[in-house]
Formats: structure tokens, sequence, C-alpha cells
């Protein structure tokens, strides 16, 4: 009887620790519904196994309209989501895009959707969230091998919102021989090492146990200073659209003026009337900010 318990105590805890593990990952596998793959043309869904997340992880692509026509590469733009979301969550964004698309306001260009969870596009303390390594040394190179993508900086950008625009602006500051440019909704970043705000010291305690040298790999003040002759003699240009409304107004507006007194271009666009709100902010500027890119795109395309 001894025996039989044992061995029913046994699968059980197979049980709960299977269960337990698919819980832990299903958080970065977050499909389209069948009602987007229907919406939203050009969407693909993939899965790959992270070595550095060490699960399988997943995200969103939206190929333009002509993609499958013949050879041609295409620029490509990684949109970040915000926190507590996935791949799936800011497809509406995609629209936008293909109405400039079909209108020639804009050329085509891939849009790629990662999941980043409640990362903070960080590497945490813990070494089992890894979303910068990710998406830097494993997505970005993955998508160039996919897809036919123009696989250089003067091709590539990062857009973003909320927890995605601090992950789109670390992205263009501390990789400029990777990004062109960088939009972000809802905020600019935040001096990690000397910020008092008590929810980024919470994220800061959560992903990086507050490690002095952890904060540090993680704060673009820091990258804009290491890197700032970089950028400017790259022409990184950066966009930073807020709702006036926005409790991160502050930060973008202080992010502005870091990167300006580096010389370093960069607009800030209020939304009048909006807060940290998404649909609104995008749906102000969404439109200016992918004729923006498409600019961006044209000009280096030419040099």
């Amino acid at each position: 009887m001894k025996s039989i318990v044992t061995r029913l105590a046994i699968v059980s805890a197979l049980l709960l620790l299977a269960i337990n593990w698919n819980e832990a990952n299903a958080q970065w596998v977050k499909k389209p519904t069948q009602e987007q793959f229907e919406q939203y043309p050009g969407l693909v869904h993939e899965t790959f196994e992270s070595p550095a997340m060490k699960t399988t992880v997943s995200y969103s692509v939206v190929l333009p309209p002509s993609y499958k026509e013949g050879s041609k590469r295409y620029p490509v733009v990684y949109w970040l989501h915000g926190g507590h979301k996935n791949e799936s969550a800011d497809l509406f964004t995609s629209k936008t895009w293909q109405t400039l698309f079909k209108e020639n306001k804009i050329q085509e260009v891939i849009l790629v959707y990662p999941n980043g969870f409640t990362s903070g596009y960080m590497d945490h303390a813990d070494g089992k969230v890894m979303v910068e390594t990710m998406i830097i040394r494993e997505l970005i190179p993955r998508i160039d091998e996919r897809f036919r993508s123009i696989a250089s900086r003067e091709g590539r950008a990062a857009h973003g919102s909320s927890m995605g625009a601090s992950g789109s602006l670390k992205f263009a500051i501390k990789y400029p021989e990777m990004f062109c440019s960088a939009v972000a909704y809802g905020g600019g970043a935040t001096d990690l090492e000397n910020t008092k705000d008590k929810y980024v010291l919470g994220i800061l305690e959560k992903n990086l146990q507050s490690k002095p040298e952890l904060v540090r790999q993680n704060n673009t003040y820091h990258f804009l200073k290491k890197n700032a002759d970089t950028l400017r003699n790259k022409g990184t240009k950066i966009v930073l659209v807020t709702g006036d409304k926005d409790r991160w107004m502050e930060s973008a507006r202080t992010f502005q003026a870091a990167l300006r007194a580096e010389d370093i271009p960069c607009r800030l666009v209020p939304v009048p009337g909006a807060g940290h709100d998404l649909p609104k902010t995008f749906g102000a500027q969404g439109e200016a900010s992918a004729i923006f890119q498409d600019e961006m795109f044209k000009k280096l395309s030419q040099q």
C-alpha cells in the first residue's frame, strides 16, 4: 500500500511540475486568433527554441502586399509592445502601414512583433528571462535569414509603446550599428541609475535585483553617453509621441533634452487629451511616424 501511495505522490509531483512549466512558458507564445489572421493580410506567426531563453518563444510578422511577387528586399520595423502584452496585442498598428502602402504614401516594410511579456526588454538577473539577448542575437538574425529583409541598420528600426517605448529607445541607443531610428509611444527613457520613481525601482528590483552593474547595463542614458559620437555620425533620429496627460511625459521631455545636449535629433510630439493610451497616441500620430520612418529608410538607401 505504501508503495502505491509513494508512486502516486511521485506522479502527482511530476504532473504539478509539468503544469507549472507549461504555465511559466505559455507566456512566451500567444498565437493570433483566426479573426486576426483574417483581419491583417500578410500576417505570419512563428515560434523557435531560444537558447538564451531556454524555452519556446514566438513572434508575429506582417508582410507587405507585394512580398510574394518577387525577390525584392524590404526594410524592417520591430514593434515592441507594452507590459503584460504579447506578439498579438498590437497588430492593429499594421493597418495604418498597410493603408499607407496602398495609397503609395510610403514604401512597403516588414513589421515584426516580438513577444516580450513583462521583461522590460531586459536580460534578467536570474538568467531565465533573457529577452534583450533573444531579440538582438537570435530573433533579428532569424528574421534576416527567413525573410527578404534589408539586413543592415539602413533598413532596420525599432518602434514601441510604454515598456516597448523604453525598449525601442534602449535598442536604438545601445546598438547604433543595428538600428537607424526609434519611435517611442508613451514616454522616454528613464535614467535607471539615478531614478527615484518607485514604480521603476520596483521593476529594477524584480528584474535585476537592483544590482548596480545590471542596472547600468540597461540604462539608456549610460549608452547615450558612451555612443553619442557614433549616433551623431550615423545620423540616428528619435521621435517621442506622448499624451499630454501621460505621467511619463516628464521622462520624454528629460530624454529629449539629453539627446539634444548630445546633438542627436529628437522630436517630441504631445498628443492633446491623451494619457498612457496607445490607441489614442498611435491613432493621432501613427501615420506621421510611419512617414517619418519611410523618409529615414529612403534617405539611408541613397547614401
